[in-house]
């Protein structure tokens, strides 16, 4: 008999599919460990108490409108949660993707909402509202002041509510253009997204800042509704905003044979818990979210912050709107071409009554 050679084996070569939750999930975790920064930091500096500076400056009804508005977009913020977070997860006794996307939504506030004054102030908020000074704005190189007096249930009211709300009316628009002209594109479709949203910022927008909740004042006066006024809006927020708002709605509309969205994609090829993919399924909505609105708009938004125009006499002379960012009764001059703009706490600024102010002294550059 004669004796046969045995053949080599043949690797097996195993095919490596792209898994898109897993890159998402990474961010959301980035995302969420820079929320914990940014509390942590204020807490430890003893700067997570209230910012009141300038409320007994405010009118009856400036603080009733505070009031009222806190306690609808609370009410609404509890309806929401329950409906769309805590009942269906109940029921079924996971997170769907609309209860993922709530609390997405809510991350974005704690994270990120002041992140426009970033390099300048651009926006205040209305002192008398419930507020923890401003956590977000420790986020790491933060340059403009600290003291802004971020509403905590309006806020978060507002994300939750309108915001998650709104995304919902987007799909359906998109929903009812696709049904009649079904020829109409992905493309297509997100930019009706990003339109009906961007008109969507611009009503609740000049809503806001009328009843006097908060305030654009450093809006280039040509490209803004209402320049004299305390409740100045400058066009580009409902234009940018609108393309990172209309990107969230398309990121929920547009879903695979499974149900998930492009951040979820791969997440069936993830072996782990049933438990494991709803937390990894969260985090990607939390990072794709985030993503958007800190990509797609505050970063974008800070060539307005740092050519921010001067501030109206009308905001000038209501303390409480400005809420102790600048203005009387600090030592910060509001924004204004004629005005350098400072780099944090310790830098050399220029004082509401046109005085400079050099917390440490100015350096001696010449040489020696």
């Amino acid at each position: 008999m004669t004796s046969v050679e045995p053949r080599p084996a043949v690797p097996v070569t195993v095919e490596r599919t792209p898994r898109p939750v897993m890159f998402w999930a990474l961010v959301g975790a980035g995302f969420l460990l820079l929320m914990i920064y940014e509390w942590g930091s204020s807490w430890l500096a003893g700067d997570l108490v209230p910012t009141t500076a300038g409320r007994d400056t405010a009118p009856a009804w400036a603080t009733v409108s505070v009031r009222a508005q806190e306690i609808a977009l609370g009410v609404l913020a509890l309806v929401v949660i329950w409906l769309v977070v805590i009942r269906p997860w109940r029921r079924e006794g996971h997170l769907t993707l609309d209860g993922m996307m709530v609390i997405s939504w809510a991350t974005m506030w704690a994270i990120q909402d002041p992140w426009v004054s970033y390099s300048q102030t651009t926006i205040s908020y209305n002192s008398t509202a419930v507020n923890l000074g401003c956590p977000q704005c420790h986020a790491p190189g933060w340059q403009s002041s600290q003291a802004l007096a971020e509403p905590i249930i309006w806020g978060l009211g507002c994300y939750i509510g309108p915001m998650y709300l709104a995304t919902l009316l987007a799909g359906k628009l998109m929903s009812r253009a696709r049904e009649r002209w079904p020829s109409t594109g992905k493309f297509g479709l997100t930019m009706i997204a990003i339109g009906s949203l961007a008109v969507a910022d611009l009503v609740l927008e000049v809503f806001w800042t009328r009843t006097g909740v908060y305030t654009y004042g450093g809006g280039h006066p040509a490209i803004s509704l209402f320049d004299e006024h305390y409740y100045k809006y400058p066009l580009w927020v409902g234009a940018i905003w609108g393309v990172a708002w209309g990107l969230i709605a398309a990121v929920r509309f547009f879903r695979d044979d499974r149900g998930h969205t492009v951040a979820e994609r791969g997440i069936n090829r993830v072996n782990t818990t049933p438990r494991r993919k709803q937390l990894l399924r969260l985090l990607a909505l939390v990072g794709i979210m985030n993503s958007s609105f800190a990509f797609v708009y505050n970063v974008p938004v800070q060539i307005f912050s740092m050519h921010a125009h001067a501030f109206p006499q009308d905001l000038l002379n209501r303390p409480y709107l400005l809420g102790g960012v600048c203005g009387a009764g600090t030592d910060y001059a509001c924004p204004d071409a004629r005005i350098p703009i400072p780099r944090g706490d310790t830098s050399a600024r220029i004082t509401p009554e046109g005085t400079l102010h050099a917390p440490n002294g100015l350096p001696n550059q010449l040489p020696r």
